[in-house]
């Protein structure tokens, strides 16, 4: 298994900019943007996670690498 997950954020990005966009809501849709703009660069410190599972010699082995990226400076 592998998951691209800083893509799937991106992916997601677009119909989270249309909610708040088409939200009944009274508040700041300024503010609320700029608010899920951070929140979706902090997810995207998960790049991805992959994983494997395996037996070997009657024992189930699994093996899982997860890869981190710093945020970028100013947090864009």
């Amino acid at each position: 298994m592998v998951v691209n997950f800083a893509e799937l954020v991106s992916a997601a990005e677009p119909w989270v900019g249309y909610a708040i966009q088409n939200s009944e809501h009274a508040g700041d849709k300024k503010e609320s943007q700029r608010i899920a703009t951070k929140v979706m660069t902090t997810l995207k410190v998960l790049q991805s996670y992959g994983s494997a599972t395996w037996r070997e010699n009657g024992v189930t082995v699994t093996h899982s690498v997860a890869v981190f990226k710093d945020t970028p400076p100013g947090g864009k």
